[in-house]
């Protein structure tokens, strides 16, 4: 796999992040990830692993960051 090619699967849209990856995007913390998931703040999450692993499509966090001016 080419250097270009891992940049293009790195900025693809339907990407998926984990918390960690979300929380610094945001520049917060997990809790405050976790806070703004449960009041319903931020895009849904996919459910995986049985419920317990939280994914967000990279495009939702995105446009969703780009809102809170």
């Amino acid at each position: 796999m080419t250097k270009q090619s891992i940049t293009n699967l790195q900025n693809h849209p339907a990407r998926l992040l984990g918390i960690r990856e979300v929380a610094a995007l945001a520049g917060v913390s997990t809790r405050t990830i976790r806070r703004y998931h449960n009041a319903g703040l931020m895009p849904a999450p996919i459910r995986l692993a049985g419920r317990t692993l939280l994914k967000w499509r990279q495009s939702e966090i995105l446009t969703w960051l780009n809102g809170q001016s």
